[in-house]
């Protein structure tokens, strides 16, 4: 069983490799483990990977995430009621909670750079006799 298994999985990755070069490749987000696509609450290694990431943004407020990675996660943690590996413990799914909690509202990068205070200095000439006039703050949003 676990040869045939693996020999498909095998012929899968070929195929797919064998695709590569052409432009419209769509690689469908199958568990090469069990050869189909697994869902929140369906393969407990999945639940598990998902949380580990989750966990690796968030210590880095989500700076470097993707909008795809982004819509992965919520996309993932989008369903309730399913029954996640990670809702077996406690502490470990309400930090999940938290951290996509976070995620919602952490801008992402692009964002965040386009909220970014830019500041002019006014046109007018600096000399040591003139008062300097401070920096006008065209933008200010906290994002946190």
């Amino acid at each position: 069983m676990f040869e045939a298994s693996f020999n498909a999985t095998m012929d899968r990755y070929r195929q797919l490799l064998r695709r590569a070069d052409s432009e419209n490749m769509i690689l469908p987000n199958d568990n090469f483990d069990t050869g189909d696509a697994t869902g929140p609450g369906k393969y407990r290694l999945n639940d598990e990977a998902h949380a580990e990431l989750l966990d690796a943004l968030a210590k880095q407020n989500f700076s470097g995430a993707s909008p795809e990675l982004r819509a992965e996660m919520l996309e993932f943690y989008g369903h309730p009621d399913a029954p996640y590996a990670t809702k077996q413990k406690p502490k470990a799914w309400a930090k999940v909670q938290a951290q996509l909690e976070q995620l919602k509202k952490a801008a992402p990068r692009w964002l965040r750079k386009a909220l970014t205070p830019h500041r002019f200095q006014s046109g007018l000439p600096s000399n040591r006799t003139q008062s300097r006039v401070p920096p006008v703050v065209v933008w200010s949003e906290t994002v946190s």
